[in-house]
């Protein structure tokens, strides 16, 4: 009588354990990892990216989508904890995981490309009208240096100004020494 009791009693721990399980899993429906990334996908074709501000906008959305993915990936790994086959769920949800990356990938870097070329060509911009200005610059800086050379008395004439400013001791006056 007592293991038919202690029998029942398990029983029926095993089935409320087992209701709550289920009722747990209808509750929360885990959401699909690859949802944000066919979203992103549908949302710039790789056509679009063609301005830059289509471009900034995609790579923020990108950014939001792999934060979406990674905690959605979160939620069905502790959800596979619970099952008997969490082996199996683990490497299901890697590999859910995986190919809504690979999905997200060509939008990231084709906005990125083109963000990169418009940074490119915005530097070329810059540098052409830098050298538009360069020639200018260099005959200013020719007529600047002529002038002051003009002004500017000659080498011999300067050691000539020196030596008057600065007359030789005569032999006959002292030499005083100093201390050290």
């Amino acid at each position: 009588m007592r293991q038919a009791g202690a029998l029942l009693g398990m029983t029926a721990a095993l089935l409320t354990l087992s209701a709550t399980t289920q009722a747990a899993d209808a509750v929360a429906p885990l959401k699909s990892v690859t949802e944000p990334a066919t979203e992103l996908t549908a949302r710039y074709p790789l056509e679009s990216l063609t301005t830059v501000e289509t471009a900034n906008k995609a790579v923020a959305d990108v950014a939001d989508a792999k934060a979406e993915v990674e905690a959605r990936d979160l939620e069905q790994r502790r959800a596979c904890y619970q099952k008997f086959f969490m082996n199996y769920c683990l490497d299901q949800a890697k590999e859910q995981r995986r190919l809504a990356m690979k999905t997200i990938r060509p939008v990231d870097i084709t906005a990125n490309a083109f963000l990169r070329r418009d940074r490119a060509d915005e530097r070329d911009r810059a540098l052409e009208i830098h050298d538009a200005g360069l020639p200018a610059e260099a005959a200013q800086k020719a007529q600047d240096q002529k002038e002051k050379n003009c002004r500017m008395p000659t080498r011999s004439s300067r050691v000539q100004q020196r030596k008057k400013k600065f007359r030789p001791i005569p032999p006959s006056m002292p030499v005083k020494p100093t201390s050290a």
